[in-house]
């Protein structure tokens, strides 16, 4: 990733094989806003499962779920790192 990718879209860079993140890339993660008739409740333990599924740790989904759905949470390419995110040394 060169850019930036946020909220909804790190969905689809979590879903590579091989994950980079740029020096100078934003890679934002927050909580989800619950819409329709799927509970705040629900969507979040959907989407923990999902990022479960595709490798970051514990810890680093911990920090995406305390991130209320109205702020951003931008990881340092070391917590990218070792939080299994990013794959591949910038």
């Amino acid at each position: 990733m060169e850019d930036h990718c946020l909220s909804a879209c790190t969905y689809l860079f979590l879903a590579g094989v091989k994950r980079e993140v740029a020096e100078d890339a934003d890679l934002g993660f927050h909580q989800p806003t619950a819409l329709g008739l799927i509970t705040g409740k629900d969507i979040i333990r959907e989407m923990v499962e999902y990022y479960r599924s595709v490798g970051p740790r514990e810890w680093f989904i911990d920090r995406i779920v305390a991130t209320p759905p109205d702020e951003m949470w931008y990881p340092t390419q070391r917590e990218l790192k070792d939080g299994g995110v990013s794959t591949v040394e910038p």
